[in-house]
């Protein structure tokens, strides 16, 4: 039920329609054979979703767990290359394809060393990171900023309009007018 087509079935056909039978999925499997609790992980994944080297490396960075289910574009491979030119290729990653069958395959090792794996579509991908930058939280004390007489955007009216604008990581925003510049920081800093 995670990153499955359950969604969409239920809107299909309705809930009471359907029967759901709970299996082991890749990412238990992984995590069972590389012995490694996963709670706490942020899941991302690549099956038809629009996602970013910029989304990935800015999860990693920020988190100490990170789980990718990949498609034929976002292979581990991919991951571990956008880690290396984002400076995470430290980052302790693993991957798994065809878990659970004869022929399944598990590397692990740092992101920069597996960025050449030959692995596909159908595998999913852990990334590790020890010091992991935590979430930026907008509303940096009007202290942090120097600026001499020139007027600033305050504190709270900083954090109420990046609240508003919820910027993400990889996002290109313009602060038009920047005065102190105190908006823009922010922004840079949550994007």
């Amino acid at each position: 039920c995670l990153f499955s087509l359950l969604d969409r079935l239920r809107k299909r056909f309705g809930p009471d329609a359907m029967e759901v039978l709970p299996a082991s999925g890749a990412l238990q499997s992984l995590f069972a054979k590389l012995k490694e609790p996963w709670e706490g992980a942020v899941v991302l994944s690549g099956h038809g979703r629009d996602l970013t080297g910029e989304r990935l490396a800015g999860t990693v960075k920020a988190n100490r767990l990170t789980v990718l289910f990949c498609d034929k574009d976002h292979t581990p491979a991919w991951a571990c290359r956008v880690l290396e030119e984002f400076g995470l290729g430290g980052v302790s990653a693993a991957a798994g394809e065809r878990l659970d069958h004869d022929d399944e395959r598990i590397a692990s090792g740092a992101a920069r060393d597996l960025a050449d794996l030959p692995f596909g579509g159908m595998s999913v991908a852990r990334f590790l990171n020890g010091s992991p930058s935590g979430r930026f939280w907008p509303g940096l004390k009007d202290e942090s900023f120097t600026r001499g007489h020139v007027p600033m955007t305050k504190r709270f009216v900083r954090a109420q309009i990046l609240s508003l604008l919820a910027p993400q990581p990889g996002d290109v925003l313009w602060d038009v007018g920047a005065g102190t510049g105190s908006v823009s920081v922010e922004l840079a800093l949550a994007a």
